[in-house]
């Protein structure tokens, strides 16, 4: 695959994630303050990078920066999902269908990253999520998987 169809699918599958959490905003402002801050601090860092991705020239640095992004998301999910996550969502969430495509669609968009950016800035942020998820006991182990995955392809 070439650099610019990674390209492109980081920018569509950033965009599509994009519009998720925008919509999401005003629910999770209704539960607290600090989920709809953090649905907004995502948005405005998916923008953030598509933009990037869209008019740099040399996509590496903005390929790392969706990298860490999209592996902060997937991670922040997992613990939402199975532990809670303090001071933003303290209470579980239980799993959906729309969250779970997103988290596909996010898992694709960090591969391409991490394919994109090619170099160990990416694994080594990917390496240390995987470290922390792997604490959460049971689940830790399954949702660490994937990323153990994208850090060795990195590599």
């Amino acid at each position: 695959m070439s650099a610019d169809v990674k390209r492109d699918l980081l920018i569509i599958t950033c965009g599509v994630s994009t519009g998720i959490h925008a919509a999401l905003v005003p629910e999770h402002l209704h539960e607290s303050t600090a989920a709809g801050g953090g649905f907004i601090v995502a948005t405005v860092l998916l923008v953030a990078v598509v933009i990037a991705l869209t008019l740099r020239s040399d996509p590496r640095p903005a390929a790392a920066a969706a990298g860490l992004t999209l592996a902060g998301l997937l991670v922040s999910y997992a613990l939402v999902v199975w532990h809670g996550l303090p001071l933003l969502h303290p209470e579980t969430e239980p799993v959906d269908a729309l969250a779970l495509a997103t988290k596909a669609i996010e898992g694709v968009g960090l591969v391409a990253a991490a394919s994109l950016a090619g170099c160990g800035v990416v694994a080594a942020p990917v390496r240390a999520t995987s470290a922390a998820v792997k604490v959460v006991p049971g689940a830790g182990d399954v949702v660490a998987a994937p990323l153990d995955v994208t850090a060795n392809t990195i590599d």
